[in-house]
């Protein structure tokens, strides 16, 4: 399963990133909270449902379901 972030760089998945990689690595180009909370979610999601504590949490991360399908027509994710 893959999904893409879009407009996410590599320093948007640190949590906190720092100047070193903020001034040597380009700009993904996406508002930075949208895109830093549509990875929260996603992580959040997929350590739920992995570990069993919300199976529910895989429609986050499976086509057809709402919280996945919201994600792609905001122009948030694109899966793979």
């Amino acid at each position: 399963m893959l999904v893409r972030v879009l407009g996410a760089d590599h320093c948007d998945f640190e949590s906190p990133t720092d100047w070193g990689c903020t001034t040597f690595c380009g700009d993904g180009g996406a508002d930075d909270d949208l895109v830093h909370g549509t990875i929260l979610g996603l992580s959040t999601a997929f350590v739920l449902w992995q570990s069993g504590e919300a199976p529910e949490a895989e429609q986050w991360w499976t086509a057809g379901y709402p919280y996945y399908d919201s994600l792609v027509d905001g122009g948030l994710i694109r899966g793979g």
